[in-house]
């Protein structure tokens, strides 16, 4: 697992930190005013949160968030203000696509759970 950092810290892997530059390129004007972009996703699930990004900032350019993460193998977005039916709804689809994304690779993937974590992982990165 690649993690996301927040904005202003590196990744080891120069590939890995290109893709965690390029998302968060993405979510910078909707991310709260002065606070770091903080992405909390693996290095599979970068690509759909970059569109994902584009996308709120099409639906709703006053849109501002504080936090992406995954939790539990779903998509969390936190502090969307203002409230807006339309960016809730594009989140929604997007959720229900990464929910079918592996976190690892971004190829097909189901849900998998093993000693109370879950994950969504394509069948070469599926937990043993």
């Amino acid at each position: 697992t690649i993690p996301v950092l927040e904005e202003g810290r590196k990744t080891a892997d120069p590939a890995a930190q290109e893709l965690v530059d390029r998302a968060a390129e993405a979510w910078t004007p909707i991310w709260e005013t002065g606070a770091p972009v903080n992405l909390h996703v693996a290095a599979g699930w970068l690509t759909t949160i970059r569109r994902l990004g584009h996308a709120l900032q099409r639906v709703n350019p006053e849109l501002r968030i504080d936090l992406v993460r995954e939790e539990l193998g779903a998509l969390h977005v936190h502090n969307l203000a203002p409230r807006d039916r339309a960016a809730e709804m594009v989140i929604d689809m997007y959720t229900v696509v990464l929910q079918r994304t592996c976190d690892q690779c971004g190829s097909h993937g189901s849900r998998h759970e093993r000693n109370g974590w879950v994950s969504v992982r394509c069948s070469a990165h599926a937990p043993q």
